[in-house]
Formats: structure tokens, C-alpha cells, sequence
């Protein structure tokens, strides 16, 4: 199967993004719901490989 390259995006502290289930938690590794961005891979026909840093401006 093919693989895509998932970004996590900007890391941020507590209160700036929420979560899945609203809370606004800490994002040190990049504010990314890593479920649902796998999901949108598969759903496409690859296989999400999401990346273990933060993507910093």
C-alpha cells in the first residue's frame, strides 16, 4: 500500500488548539488529531506515517 507523510503542525501550549474532545490541551509534539488524520490517509488508499516532530515555523 502507499504511504503518506502525515505533518503534525505547530506546537502550542495549554488553552490554543483543543483536542478531540474540546478540551484545549498542551500540544508539545504539534497540534494534530493523529486518529483522524490516519483515518483520511486510509479512507484516500494509503497508509498515514505520521511524523514524531513538530513542524515550527
Amino acid at each position: 500500500m502507499n504511504k503518506i507523510l502525515i505533518l503534525r503542525g505547530n506546537s502550542a501550549p495549554a488553552g490554543t488548539y483543543p483536542d478531540e474532545q474540546g478540551n484545549k490541551i498542551a500540544w508539545p509534539k504539534g497540534a494534530l488529531h493523529v486518529k483522524a488524520a490516519c483515518e483520511y490517509a486510509r479512507r484516500k488508499g494509503y497508509t498515514g506515517v505520521v511524523l514524531k516532530v513538530p513542524g515550527q515555523p
